[in-house]
């Protein structure tokens, strides 16, 4: 799985260390190095590594939430072995972890990130465009594309960016969230 941070969670034991090595620390500190402020631009590039982050972090807290204390022992141990002791059954815990890891990383049917539907985006979008009264040509130029992109939004044929969306939330005072868990299918 290659990351917009910078690295490839490899599935193989040793990807697993590296991953346990690591994660922790890394993940938030990307997260917290950008502020979600509107004053705040952000690239494309910067929203996918932090939207990145976020499902890492996510598929994380779900992979550490099903394994036993023994097994979270383990792989404490095996991320970071150095001054500590060997926790009892530690190959028969953290082969049970591992598997568990390759089942919550490495599945084919990823439930918890579900794709988005641009019609269900278009839908949200005429929405709050409809709630708070503003004209469609005003809101295209405040959003810096046309209006004919916007009205490709709105119909649903066209998947806004997560630019497009990151300014449709700060113009409207609505979260991200909210837009995205609206559109998954």
């Amino acid at each position: 799985m290659r990351t917009k941070l910078g690295t490839t969670i490899c599935r193989t034991e040793a990807g697993f260390k590296r991953y346990v090595g690591w994660q922790d620390g890394y993940i938030e500190s990307f997260i917290t190095k950008y502020k979600f402020e509107p004053t705040n631009a952000l690239n494309q590039e910067e929203l996918e590594g932090i939207l990145d982050a976020i499902k890492i972090k996510e598929l994380d807290n779900n992979f550490r939430s099903i394994l036993s204390k023994k097994e979270k022992e383990a792989v404490d141990y095996y991320g970071y072995s150095e001054h500590r002791t060997k926790p009892d059954n530690f190959e028969k815990n953290i082969s049970s972890a591992y598997e568990k890891w390759l089942m919550i990383f490495f599945s084919d049917n990823d439930m918890l990130f579900k794709p988005i539907d641009p019609a269900r985006v278009g839908k949200i979008m005429e929405y709050v465009i409809f709630r708070e009264k503003i004209r469609k040509v005003e809101l295209a130029k405040r959003l810096g594309i046309d209006r004919n992109t916007l009205n490709r939004y709105i119909k649903g044929i066209k998947l806004p960016t997560l630019d497009v969306i990151y300014r449709f939330s700060v113009i409207f005072n609505v979260s991200i969230d909210w837009i995205l868990k609206n559109a998954t299918k």
